[in-house]
């Protein structure tokens, strides 16, 4: 979910309708979820910072594609699970 201008570098307008897009998906997924009879589980909420940005730390790759978690952020992640599945 990251734009970049013409010269490779996002922009805040970018990173505004990036997180839209982002709170959207979510949301959608979350509605399928209900539909479907399945519990939903917003693991995101403990993963994101104030802005709705996966916390710096707990990112494996944030200079790459930002798709994995580092053990900080695995350990957040199942930390989560463990209290929010019964």
């Amino acid at each position: 979910f990251e734009a970049r201008n013409a010269a490779g570098a996002s922009t805040r307008s970018d990173e505004r309708e990036n997180l839209e897009k982002k709170r959207s998906i979510i949301e959608q997924l979350k509605a399928i979820a209900e539909e479907k009879g399945c519990i939903w589980l917003n693991v995101a909420s403990a993963m994101e910072d104030g802005s709705g940005n996966l916390v710096y730390d707990y990112c494996g790759d944030p200079d790459a594609m930002g798709l994995h978690f580092s053990d900080t952020g695995c350990a957040v992640w199942v930390d989560y699970l463990k209290n929010h599945v019964q």
